[in-house]
């Protein structure tokens, strides 16, 4: 009878959730997020690195803040620390972000997260964050 009442509790909560994402996707209920703030991969550009935000949600984002944090690769000791603006993005639109490290050439790590503070409800929180060394 235990494993039958599990069994059903998976089975409703994953309706659930399918219900929840066809429902975001279209956009008829109100009550869910429709922005979602995705950060692509950080790469290098000249003497700086590009790092790309995404609205990946089907409405128009809000204007976020965005941390960067830079590390030393050898010892992990913060060298920079930026807190940048986000513009609001339309639906796919993507904004890419140019950092310089300050000392270009040397290994570092690069951790950047969109929306630090969780200020802008999203779909997904769990893309808002990414970590890469140059």
């Amino acid at each position: 009878m235990k494993r039958l009442l599990a069994i059903a509790v998976v089975m409703t909560l994953a309706l659930t959730g399918l219900q929840q994402a066809q429902a975001q996707r279209s956009g008829r209920n109100a009550d869910l997020p429709k922005v979602d703030y995705q950060i692509g991969r950080i790469s290098p550009l000249g003497q700086g690195l590009a790092i790309p935000v995404t609205n990946r949600g089907f409405a128009m984002s809000p204007k976020t803040k965005m941390t960067v944090a830079i590390y030393d690769a050898k010892n992990r000791q913060l060298l920079q620390s930026k807190s940048l603006t986000v513009s609001a993005m339309k639906p796919n639109q993507t904004r890419r972000t140019i950092v310089v490290p300050p000392r270009p050439g040397q290994p570092i790590l690069v951790r950047a997260t969109v929306d630090p503070r969780n200020q802008v409800q999203e779909s997904n929180e769990r893309n808002n964050s990414i970590a890469s060394r140059h």
